[in-house]
């Protein structure tokens, strides 16, 4: 999948990182698939995420994983699997400094840019969606949210335990009814009656 107009494709023969979470999680530097290990660790990494560009301490990162029932050895699990996800993303010449997840002081932080993600393309849809909506051009929009539903095919992190996660995907859930309810309107303001009406039955489906 492409970068939304970016001007660079996030899965290319240079190496660059790309993440994705609005369906099962998946990383890939350029052709080459990355395995993320455990669903827990890769809950470690959507959290760090989503949290992006903030530092999110040991305390934040385990009630976002683990919820009410942090491991007993509390900072040293999220250690162990921030040690593995480094050595799994970071480029073959990268060193610590160079990273994609920075320590610090009790906790860590996802550096911004570090990866291109399909969070960041369905932000962009979603804020060109509303701009084209609010200019008229009904196509654009129709073609821009378009693209943002075919992101939001999948259910996002299916599997991935704590309540951010749980809290993330009602988030992309109520984003998603937002988005057919414009369809829907964009459909009727063209006089596409009943391309309109399978629109609203799609925006019920997730309600």
């Amino acid at each position: 999948m492409d970068a939304v107009d970016s001007g660079a494709s996030p899965v290319d023969s240079r190496g660059h990182l790309r993440i994705d979470l609005l369906g099962p999680v998946r990383a890939r530097r350029g052709d080459s698939p990355l395995a993320l290990g455990p669903v827990r660790r890769q809950a470690v990494l959507a959290a760090l995420i989503l949290r992006a560009p903030a530092f999110v301490t040991y305390r934040q990162l385990l009630d976002d994983v683990w919820g009410t029932e942090p491991p007993g050895t509390g900072h040293r699990v999220l250690s162990s699997y921030v040690y593995a996800l480094r050595k799994t993303l970071n480029g073959a010449s990268a060193g610590p400094v160079h990273s994609v997840i920075h320590g610090g002081r009790g906790g860590y932080r996802f550096v911004p840019g570090g990866a291109r993600t399909d969070l960041e393309d369905l932000v962009e849809l979603v804020a060109r969606t509303q701009g084209a909506k609010a200019e008229g051009d009904f196509d654009a929009a129709l073609d821009h949210g378009g693209r943002a539903l075919d992101l939001l095919r999948s259910e996002p992190l299916p599997g991935l335990p704590g309540p951010l996660a749980d809290t993330e995907r009602q988030r992309l859930a109520r984003q998603r009814r937002t988005l057919h309810q414009d369809r829907a309107e964009c459909l009727v303001l063209l006089g596409r009656y009943p391309e309109a009406l399978d629109a609203l039955m799609a925006c019920l489906l997730y309600t």
